[in-house]
């Protein structure tokens, strides 16, 4: 019980060593140790959900790995609003050393939750993807990479590679969850060639103009907005 109060105190609810020691009336080095004891806990206590995720899939795959040869690497250019009070966001990147931009629909919580992280503003209390982290943390994996890899009826995909030691499992994911959780981890972002060539816009000015009228094409709060990130 007392390790799990001061992982979840240190983890959860960011308090330091100092504050813990003075809410629970030990020394700095009683929480460090229990803190050292409750995550060896839960990494036992997690090892088989994590064993399960991040095992090698076995399985045969319908569509083939992609070769390094048809990832671009890009780079998050900005995130913005595009109508007011619609209830959308975008995402833009940006693959070095070209004139064009993949703008991708994000909903509000996952515009704030990259946006933050990219100018280092913590949360007064962890989000979902700083959970997340922390939950890899605890299971000795880390986001390895994040690829933008599908386009598909208006709707993009992506996938996370975990590492952990010699291990390497690749999840799906939602691109705005996966970006969100590769800027907090400096993780490198690539989108698959075809997705790039197929979605990229002209930046020359004219993208919030294009947005808007994607926005005003459909219905408000509509999930089928053009490029969106969630399916």
């Amino acid at each position: 019980m007392v390790n799990r109060e001061v992982v979840i105190g240190f983890y959860l609810e960011d308090y330091s060593y100092a504050e813990l020691a003075e809410l629970l009336g030990v020394p700095v080095s009683t929480i460090k140790g229990r803190l050292f004891k409750g995550r060896r806990q839960l990494r036992q206590a997690l090892a088989a959900v994590a064993n399960d995720v991040l095992k090698p899939d076995r399985r045969p795959r319908k569509e083939r790995a992609m070769q390094s040869a048809e990832l671009v690497e890009v780079k998050i250019d900005s995130v913005q609003s595009v109508l007011e009070n619609s209830g959308h966001m975008v995402v833009v990147l940006r693959a070095d050393a070209t004139d064009h931009v993949l703008p991708i629909w994000i909903g509000n919580f996952e515009a704030t939750a990259i946006t933050q992280a990219i100018q280092g503003q913590p949360s007064a209390r962890p989000m979902t993807h700083d959970l997340a982290l922390r939950l890899l943390d605890a299971l000795g994996a880390q986001v390895q990479r994040v690829v933008v890899n599908k386009l598909v009826e208006s709707t993009f995909y992506a996938e996370i590679t975990l590492a952990q030691g010699e291990l390497r499992q690749t999840v799906d994911a939602r691109p705005s969850d996966a970006l969100a959780l590769a800027v907090r981890t400096a993780a490198p972002i690539y989108m698959a060639r075809a997705v790039l060539d197929q979605a990229a816009v002209p930046d020359d000015g004219s993208l919030a103009e294009r947005l808007a009228r994607q926005q005003q094409e459909c219905a408000p709060g509509a999930s089928g907005a053009p490029a969106a990130s969630t399916p």
